[in-house]
């Protein structure tokens, strides 16, 4: 997984799991960021309380705004 502000300053990049010893992450950003999921499917996203849900296998980009998470 990868976190990257707008600015293109990467916020965190790594992996996030039980299996790592980082069971979950979460961050707060006023501005659009850019999250790369190399496995959206094993990933439990939430944006402000709701539940985002890809069901791809295959890695994903997404821009998300304080609103939604776009592909």
């Amino acid at each position: 997984m990868q976190l990257t502000e707008a600015n293109g300053h990467v916020v965190f990049q790594g992996d996030i799991g039980a299996s790592v010893g980082i069971p979950e992450k979460s961050w707060t950003a006023k501005n659009t960021v850019t999250l790369q999921l190399g496995n959206p499917a094993g990933a439990v996203l939430y944006l402000n309380g709701k539940r985002q849900t890809y069901e791809r296998t295959n890695p994903i980009t997404l821009r998300c705004s304080r609103t939604i998470c776009r592909p």
